[in-house]
């Protein structure tokens, strides 16, 4: 279950940016580099218990309240923060909640530069009519430089394509997930077996319930012969069409109970008939092999453990922010209040 103070967090990021965005950004969800250690977010804030960040260091500029990994942000930075939260900087537990904020902003602009995710110099320039038009509406404009805006206007973006970035990288560890890999094995192996099959299609139900009892009764390997004879639908050398189980359910579809049964079915074995779009179908299975362990591993992989790798990953923003390195102008701070 992912912690619902980290998810709040996240939601946090990725709301701001939406208002400054005006639904122009869309943010993912993935996974961080496995040579990042799992650290809470050491300065979490929350309404109702704001505090200052840890590493809180006197700076001696009136006008600078912070340095983060070596680059001045100053105190527009933080009104401007502030601002698009709707919070009052001269209120102590508003403006600690800001300059959480505005920590989490600057942590995803420095790591998506490191990786060389940040914004050019063309998409800079296509952001920033749109970036001004917003924060006009707002009531914000001339708070910050351009470059410090279209950074802030940009940052659901820039999280994004770390999130995108990680995901490329991420292989969870199946040792977690061993009783969900069993099950999912358990209820999937069979749909994932590669399975050959041919079929005769005819809108005579009660002949093509003959042509079924006689294949049982003398085997199946008249049926190409049936179907040359039978089917409407056949072969370039007249006989019965083979294709992958999944490629004829593509074309055709069936109900589910249909589909049920066809995956089941071993190898020689036929089929009910059953009725789709104006034809009703016999299906023989020419061959099956099942799926390896291998193979059920890879497709775990990509349906179950990456559809729930939000809920392993929950902390990647509070681990970055917590591995930041910052200092606080404390008397700046003050003196704003």
């Amino acid at each position: 279950m992912i912690n619902e103070k980290k998810s709040a967090k996240i939601i946090c990021i990725i709301g701001i940016a939406v208002i400054l965005l005006a639904g122009l950004v869309a943010c993912g969800s993935s996974s961080p580099n496995t040579e990042e250690a799992s650290n809470s977010y050491q300065s979490e804030v929350t309404a109702g218990e704001a505090e200052l960040p840890q590493n809180t260091t006197p700076v001696n500029d009136a006008d600078l309240i912070m340095v983060f990994e070596g680059e001045s942000v100053f105190e527009n930075d933080l009104r401007f923060v502030a601002g698009i939260m709707g919070l009052d900087p001269s209120d102590k537990d508003s403006q600690n909640l800001a300059i959480s904020q505005l920590i989490e902003f600057m942590t995803i602009i420095n790591r998506a530069n490191r990786h060389g995710f940040g914004i050019t110099r063309e998409e800079h320039e296509e952001m920033l009519p749109t970036a001004h038009m917003n924060v006009e509406l707002m009531g914000l404009s001339g708070i910050i430089t351009d470059e410090r805006l279209i950074d802030f206007f940009a940052v659901g973006t820039l999280l994004s394509r770390l999130l995108d970035h990680y995901a490329a990288n991420y292989t969870p560890d199946l040792t977690e997930y061993q009783h969900e890999f069993a099950e999912f094995a358990e209820l999937n192996r069979d749909f994932l077996a590669n399975i050959q099959v041919k079929y005769i299609a005819n809108q005579d139900f009660d002949m093509l319930n003959q042509i079924r009892e006689q294949l049982i009764s003398e085997g199946t390997a008249n049926f190409d012969n049936f179907a040359r004879e039978h089917s409407h639908f056949y072969a370039v050398d007249g006989g019965a069409i083979i294709d992958p189980l999944n490629t004829f359910l593509q074309i055709f579809g069936l109900y589910d109970h249909d589909r049920l049964a066809l995956f089941e079915l071993q190898s020689g074995e036929l089929s009910h008939i059953f009725y789709i779009e104006d034809f009703f179908f016999l299906v023989y299975v020419h061959s099956r092999t099942e799926a390896t362990d291998s193979e059920i591993e890879d497709v775990f992989i990509q349906s179950y453990a990456l559809a729930n790798r939000a809920d392993a990953l929950e902390g990647l923003v509070e681990t970055w922010v917590a591995n930041a390195e910052y200092t606080i102008n404390q008397n700046a701070l003050d003196a704003m209040r």
